[in-house]
C-alpha cells in the first residue's frame, strides 16, 4: 500500500517526517497496530505491505511507539489525521501488492 503524506501529517509529527509510520485498526483487540513502514521523502509517500483490508491511517510516532500512547487505544494527536486521511484509505486512496 502506498499513500501519500499531507501537510496536515507532517504538521501533526512537528514537521520531523521520520515520525510518521502508516497503521491499521485490529477491531478484535480493539487497538493500531503500527506496521513496518518505508518513507520516500521525494516522492512525498509512506509504504507498508499487507495481505488484509482495515481501517488504515497514518500515525505520528516516536521511537517506536506511537506518541501520546500507553494504553494501546487510539491515541489522541492522531484524530485530525485519521479523520482527514483514514477513510479515504481505507476505501479509495490505498493500492494493495500483491
Amino acid at each position: 500500500m502506498v499513500v501519500k503524506y499531507s501537510s496536515a501529517d507532517l504538521e501533526a509529527a512537528g514537521s520531523d517526517v521520520s515520525k510518521l509510520s502508516l497503521a491499521r485498526y485490529d477491531e478484535s483487540e480493539e487497538k493500531w497496530t503500527i506496521v513496518p513502514t518505508t518513507l520516500d521523502r521525494n516522492a512525498l509517500t509512506l509504504t507498508a505491505t499487507t495481505n488484509r483490508f482495515s481501517i488504515w491511517t497514518v500515525m505520528v510516532t516516536s521511537g517506536g511507539s506511537v506518541a501520546g500512547s500507553g494504553t494501546g487505544k487510539t491515541p489522541l494527536d492522531v484524530t485530525p489525521v485519521f479523520a482527514a486521511l483514514g477513510l479515504t484509505i481505507a476505501f479509495v486512496g490505498c493500492r494493495i501488492r500483491k
